[in-house]
């Protein structure tokens, strides 16, 4: 052992150069990995970033276009229908009501819907005003666009409706994160299309 760490200090390069090797080989296999997964995935390049950039834009039902209703509802089914399992009729009758909030990707060519809500006005569906089918897409989840999301509704829901409560049908698993922008529960849990909900109040 001695001799071995004499022999080091005399020639240190004979454990440097390995590790040296070692740690460009890495690099070099990361950034082939990369190339390659942006040539055959062209998708994935750089889409932390393109991400990251939502143009917001609020819209009643006779606002959107074929092509907005038409992503809106493909990601609404895509989340609470196909993703969660859960057999319900998701067109249900309040969204002509409704102002619509989409987070779209800036890609003009081919619009890409990340995040949705609605907002339904006071003694629509509740005497409240409420918010309802909050939804972030599975691609854009982890980038806090769900908390932007909740966000801009409050805040259009008390622009427009001056200190007026506002009521959501939340899942249950999702209580802290609506109690973190004021809500408070409000009775028991209870099963909506074979989902735990719990009904809170702001």
């Amino acid at each position: 052992m001695d001799q071995g760490t004499q022999y080091l200090l005399v020639a240190p390069h004979v454990a440097l150069f390995p590790g040296l090797v070692l740690a460009l080989a890495v690099l070099g296999f990361h950034l082939l990995g990369d190339a390659v997964r942006d040539t055959l995935d062209p998708g994935m390049r750089n889409a932390d970033d393109r991400r990251a950039m939502l143009t917001w834009k609020w819209k009643t039902f006779a606002e959107l276009t074929p092509d907005e209703l038409y992503l809106a509802l493909e990601l609404r089914q895509q989340v609470f229908v196909v993703e969660q399992r859960s057999i319900y009729l998701d067109a249900d009758g309040y969204d002509r009501s409704a102002y619509h909030l989409l987070g779209m990707e800036d890609q003009p060519e081919a619009p890409w819907l990340a995040a949705y809500l609605r907002v339904l006005p006071p003694k629509t569906k509740y005497p409240q005003a409420s918010l309802g089918r909050v939804v972030v897409a599975p691609e854009a989840r982890r980038h806090g666009h769900g908390r932007v999301l909740v966000q801009k509704g409050i805040d259009f829901i008390e622009a427009r409706y001056p200190r007026v409560p506002i009521r959501i049908g939340a899942q249950n698993h999702l209580r802290a994160f609506y109690e973190d922008f004021g809500f408070r529960v409000m009775g028991d849990v209870y099963d909506e299309d074979g989902i735990p909900h719990v009904d809170m109040v702001r």
